[in-house]
């Protein structure tokens, strides 16, 4: 691993034409950074919202630690390293994701201090989005209440009966711990 830029007050990045390879966590610590580019014509990154992509826009590689908010690409189908690509973006209060990006499980959000909502399409093929809040597609179980986010467990809807394993994991905001009498499963806490 590289970590050419860590840590430093970077508030700016311009990757030019040129580059073919920058190594994962290049930026990582740079709380400041919430601008990215690359030169037109760069074969191998693509530059679109403060965000490095790599596959023609297909694979999200590198996301600015200090932006506030990130909008998944259309075509963005995975995430190139789904354990780093969020760890030092603790500004981010918004994460909104596309249809069709193929991951197992939501643990990638875990540790964002400030994360209150999670978003997504309607026709997401695996999750469901209320409130800010991750669902399985059917809404009988809680996934993840965002760690900035204040959620209580009587505020669930109706049709959940299940909270997820790691459901409220690092969740700083949970103030009771009442179950309802419809929970019929609990995951780890």
């Amino acid at each position: 691993e590289s970590y050419a830029f860590s840590n430093t007050d970077l508030r700016s990045i311009e990757i030019p034409v040129g580059v073919d390879f920058i190594d994962q966590s290049a930026f990582d610590g740079n709380e400041n950074l919430t601008s990215i580019s690359v030169g037109l014509g760069n074969v191998t990154y693509l530059a679109e919202n403060n965000c490095i992509y790599t596959n023609a826009g297909s694979t999200l590689y590198i996301i600015a630690p200090g932006l506030k908010e990130y909008v998944m690409r259309d075509e963005t189908q995975k995430l190139y390293n789904p354990d780093m690509i969020f760890r030092f973006a603790s500004d981010l209060t918004k994460i909104t994701i596309n249809s069709s990006i193929q991951f197992n499980g939501i643990w990638f959000m875990y540790g964002l201090p400030n994360l209150i909502e999670v978003t997504g399409p309607d026709n997401h093929p695996v999750f469901n989005f209320l409130d800010g809040c991750v669902y399985n597609k059917d809404f009988t179980e809680l996934l993840y209440c965002p760690s900035g986010k204040k959620c209580e467990l009587e505020d669930l809807p109706d049709s959940v009966v299940a909270i997820g394993k790691y459901a409220f994991v690092q969740n700083r905001h949970l103030s009771k711990f009442i179950v309802p009498n419809k929970i019929v499963s609990l995951g780890t806490w």
